[in-house]
């Protein structure tokens, strides 16, 4: 991957919401944060499910972090990793327990049936019943969803020919709950009353998609995204229905928005989800306004994070110690 090679250029090479492949990707700076090391830690030397959500400053590399246990060779020995962006299927600026349920449950199918893992007749039937209740929908409104199904990108992908059912729609369902306001009405007026058969039926497929995945432990969940839900969004998903979400029969790694973890309500959320952890920015300053070993570490790596992305040649030292200060220690240098 190149570097900016002129002024012009260098906008294109500073997106705060592309995430890096630590292993391969030559913009990758190490930063040395030990957040996601105690997580997978703990993931590795459980015995049990467990459920963490992930905060963090917008920009400062939560995405990249989250990277890191989806490629961990280790990890991927103990589970099935189902990862995703909740904005890929979402629309995170109108989100519902039942929007939130639905797409989980197709993407822990497509991952089942990526790896060949096939359910019992009383689940594919009760699916059956989910693709019957979608392909009226999808129907009656073909042309719409084909259209916004194209907006969709390399986050969804349709599937052709799918053995477990309902999956072969997951493109078509993801459209309509992230671009149909009045289809998601609609879908969350249908599924109201039935919350806790969507919520059962879920762990019922993760239950018996765990009994498949031998040696494998556990399936992991991981929906990174969900800490650009807004703050009234965030609080109905997160505190109102957080005891549906803890009561997922999986371990699971979500992403929160840092206005929750500073919230009152923080200590109720934790109870009913999992454990909070915080991805700090790199310190710059010690408590006096001074530097120190690690401030002076931590801002030499800010630099090579600018470095990686665009010629030196390209900004002055003093314009570039300026840009570091104006980060706050978050990776993602102005």
């Amino acid at each position: 991957m190149s570097k900016a090679q002129s002024l012009n250029d260098v906008i294109n090479y500073f997106d705060s919401q592309k995430s890096l492949c630590p292993k391969d990707d030559p913009w990758y700076v190490e930063t040395e944060r030990k957040e996601i090391e105690i997580i997978k830690d703990d993931l590795l030397t459980t015995n049990r499910e467990l459920k963490f959500l992930f905060g963090g400053h917008p920009g400062n590399g939560k995405s990249t972090e989250l990277n890191k246990i989806d490629k961990d060779e280790a990890i991927k020995a103990k589970y099935l990793v189902v990862k995703y962006s909740a904005n890929d299927v979402l629309d995170i600026n109108d989100i519902d327990i039942i929007d939130f349920l639905l797409t989980m449950i197709l993407k822990i199918l497509e991952k089942a049936e990526e790896t060949g893992t096939n359910l019992p007749s009383y689940l594919q039937n009760r699916l059956k019943e989910m693709e019957g209740y979608f392909t009226g929908k999808l129907q009656t409104e073909k042309a719409t969803t084909e259209a916004r199904k194209g907006e969709l990108g390399g986050g969804v992908k349709a599937k052709i020919g799918s053995g477990l059912p309902f999956v072969s729609l997951a493109a078509n369902v993801f459209a309509k709950i992230r671009f149909e306001s009045e289809t998601r009405k609609q879908i969350r007026e249908f599924y109201k009353l039935n919350i806790t058969d969507l919520h059962n039926l879920a762990n019922d497929i993760i239950l018996n998609i765990k009994v498949s995945i031998k040696p494998c432990f556990d399936i992991l969940l991981i929906v990174d995204d969900l800490d650009k839900v807004r703050p009234q969004q965030a609080e109905k998903l997160f505190f109102e229905e957080g005891s549906t979400i803890g009561a997922i029969n999986c371990s699971a790694l979500f992403t929160l928005p840092i206005s929750m973890i500073y919230s009152p309500k923080s200590n109720v959320i934790e109870s009913k989800i999992g454990r909070q952890k915080v991805l700090r920015n790199l310190r710059l300053k010690d408590k006096n306004g001074k530097e120190d070993e690690q401030t002076v570490k931590h801002r030499k790596t800010l630099r090579q994070l600018v470095f990686n992305r665009m010629e030196s040649s390209l900004i002055e030292n003093n314009a570039l110690d300026m840009a570091v200060d104006a980060s706050g220690g978050g990776c993602f240098v102005p």
